[in-house]
């Protein structure tokens, strides 16, 4: 069985310092990108779930400046808990670990 990995609060900085370009997200209503692309590379992503209020500005330049992609969930706003659980479910579909209850 396979479970990802989950964090609790890690610094802004530290968090874009140990994902290696490429490999994550910026969850943020203004996202360009889909989870599906970055997750369905390689098969596993990092996802970074901000404050509710949203990441600012500074915070999602310097995210695309460390390689990783600003990615947005759709129209809704979703508070920050139940928006971790849809871009994890999102990843986990993208790389193939969620099958819908499907053998």
């Amino acid at each position: 069985m396979w479970l990802p990995r989950l964090r609790g609060l890690v610094p802004f900085g530290d968090a874009l310092a140990e994902i290696p370009s490429g490999e994550g997200c910026l969850i943020d209503p203004r996202g360009d990108a889909a989870i599906s692309a970055v997750a369905g590379r390689s098969g596993r992503a990092a996802l970074l779930v901000g404050p509710q209020a949203g990441f600012s500005e500074a915070e999602v330049g310097r995210a695309r400046e460390a390689g990783l992609a600003v990615c947005g969930l759709g129209p809704a706003t979703l508070r920050t808990e139940t928006a971790a659980i849809a871009a994890v479910a999102l990843a986990l579909a993208a790389a193939g670990r969620l099958s819908g209850g499907m053998a």
